[in-house]
This record gives structure tokens, C-alpha cells and sequence, in this order.
């Protein structure tokens, strides 16, 4: 049968409520029906941040700690399964930075499902390759010590012009590319912070040129590179994407942040965009204020039970 021999299976996993918990049951099945068979799992939790709050943080109250504690239990859950599973668990839970290029309804599972939909068909690009590699040997590549966690960045779409070229952070040519990642055209889907010392890093370009590779990679980590991939070609965005992008984006994709004119007309719908994504092992897992969320919530429920 074809079914018993998956290359990859990639899943979208709501954490909101107690069916993550089914989620991961099924995820466990599959773990032990393929066990070479790469698996990349997004771990989601919609929600809208606090505008107020710092970096990232996410203030709750008794209505949504159960949400919170269901989600942790549930990526507890997907983490706990066997370390040859090679499984990478991306968890998009908001920052409080916006995008430039569009406005989503972060409560809205259509619009946020086509912003990760985006991300893993990007991410996953390298490994869809006719005659690349398996995708297990590429996923367990980006998984230091079996650390299957992972943040994404998102440049949706990416900017015609470096915006690095001109950030005045940028004096070196080694932080160019550190600053246009950290830019605000890089959407950080997952709240993790990259750090630049990474050699677990995966940056993928779609409807670019090879040197906007290579400018992105300057100040990584020289391993990013072996994992990192361009493609002329755009990610095409098919009937029925959402059309949330900002009018400053053409029908082809291409954004100019300091345009003061609309880039296309009304009516007109954006069928490509060029497209950057990055993929980074949890070096940083610790700064990560949802996990860190998570973990608190998880122990204050947890003392008191103990205390009832």
C-alpha cells in the first residue's frame, strides 16, 4: 500500500481545548505505524495578546487558564513521544509585534491557519524537492539533542528592498542579515527570539535572487547555509487565501514599505508573493514567553489541587 510508505506527514494541532489530548493520541499511532517517517507537528493556540504587554507576554485570567493548561498538557504530550520520532513542534503562539504587510484576525482559525499554511509550505520546502533528501534526516538535522522545539519567522511578503541596508543596527556585514531577520517584516510566529550563534537554523527564499540568500545568512552560524535553500519562483497564494495584505502589496507580491501609493487596485487580489521563512532550534526556548506562560499557569493549577 502507498499509506505505509509516508516520506512526511505535517500537522496543524489546536491546543485550545482538551482534543489536543486526542490530537496527540493520533500523532502517537502514527509514531508507531511509521517510525521513519519525518513529522513536522505546529503546536496552535489562538488568542489576542495584550497590546500593553512586553515582550510578548500574555496577561490571563480564571476564564482562559484552563485554556492555557490544556495547551501546555498538550504539547507535554506531543514532547514526551519517542526521540527518533524526529519531530519538530513550532508553537505559534503571538507576539505582540504586528506585520507590516497584513493585518490578521488573530482569533479567526481561517486567517491565522493560512499564515502558518504559509510557513510550513515554506519550511517544508527544501525536503519536497525532487531528489532532496528524506524528510526525517532534514527535520532530525534542525533537533540538537533531541530538542524537538522550534521558532518561525515569517516574512510574508518579503520586502522588495533590504530593509537591513538601511538599519542603522546593521555596521557590520556580518549583522546584516541578523537585522533584517529580527526586522518587522519577519513575523515571529512562535515568540522565540533567534539568536545568532544558532547552527540549527533553516532560512528559505521564494521569488528571490541568490545573493537575498546569502545577505539574509551573513552573520549566521556557517551551518545555516547547508540547510538553506532559494527559488526564484514565488509562493503562489491559490483561491482561497485570504486577501488580508496591506495595499502597499502589488497583485504579484511585491512590497514597498515606504510606498505612499497603492500598489494595486481595488478589487485586484494578490495571487504570489515573494516569501522568506526561518526555521531555528529552541536556543532561546527559555526566553519564550508563551512556554513560559504555559509553565506557570500549569504549576499554580497544579498547587491548588494539591491544596483543595
Amino acid at each position: 500500500e502507498l499509506c505505509d510508505q509516508l516520506d512526511a506527514v505535517h500537522t496543524l494541532l489546536d491546543v485550545n481545548d482538551g482534543f489536543g489530548g486526542v490530537a496527540s493520541l493520533v500523532l502517537r499511532y502514527l509514531q508507531e505505524e511509521q517510525p521513519k517517517c519525518g513529522k513536522l507537528v505546529v503546536s496552535s493556540m489562538l488568542g489576542e495578546p495584550d497590546p500593553t504587554a512586553k515582550e510578548g507576554h500574555m496577561e490571563t485570567n480564571d476564564g482562559t487558564d484552563t485554556s492555557w493548561a490544556n495547551a501546555a498538557l498538550s504539547y507535554a504530550s506531543v514532547l514526551s513521544m519517542d526521540v527518533d520520532a524526529s519531530i519538530i513542534v513550532p508553537v505559534p503562539l503571538w507576539s505582540v509585534q504586528e506585520a507590516q504587510a497584513w493585518t490578521v484576525n488573530r482569533t479567526s482559525r481561517y486567517e491565522v491557519g493560512a499564515v502558518i499554511a504559509a510557513a510550513v509550505e515554506n519550511v517544508s520546502f527544501p525536503y519536497r524537492l525532487r531528489g532532496s533528501g528524506r524528510p526525517s534526516q532534514f527535520l532530525s538535522s534542525l533537533t540538537p539533542s533531541h530538542r524537538p522545539t522550534c521558532g518561525i519567522l515569517e516574512a510574508l511578503p518579503l520586502p522588495v528592498v533590504d530593509s537591513a541596508v538601511t538599519d542603522p543596527r546593521a555596521r557590520t556585514r556580518e549583522q546584516i542579515g541578523v537585522c533584517e531577520v529580527q526586522s518587522d517584516h519577519f513575523f515571529d510566529l512562535t515568540s522565540m527570539i533567534p539568536v545568532q550563534s544558532n547552527p540549527f537554523v533553516s532560512v528559505v527564499v521564494r521569488g528571490a535572487e541568490p545573493s537575498r540568500l546569502l545577505r539574509l545568512c551573513e552573520g549566521m552560524h556557517s551551518a545555516s547555509l547547508q540547510r538553506s535553500f532559494v527559488d526564484p519562483a514565488p509562493l503562489p497564494l491559490p483561491v482561497p487565501f485570504p486577501q488580508f495584505f496591506s495595499p502597499k502589496v502589488s497583485s504579484k507580491g511585491l512590497f514597498r514599505p515606504d510606498s505612499v501609493q497603492p500598489a494595486r487596485l481595488g478589487g485586484q487580489e494578490v495571487a504570489e508573493c515573494p516569501v522568506a521563512t526561518c526555521l531555528h532550534a529552541s536556543a532561546a526556548a527559555g526566553r519564550c514567553a508563551p512556554l513560559t506562560q504555559m509553565a506557570s499557569i500549569l504549576r499554580a493549577q497544579r498547587r491548588s489541587a494539591w491544596a483543595a
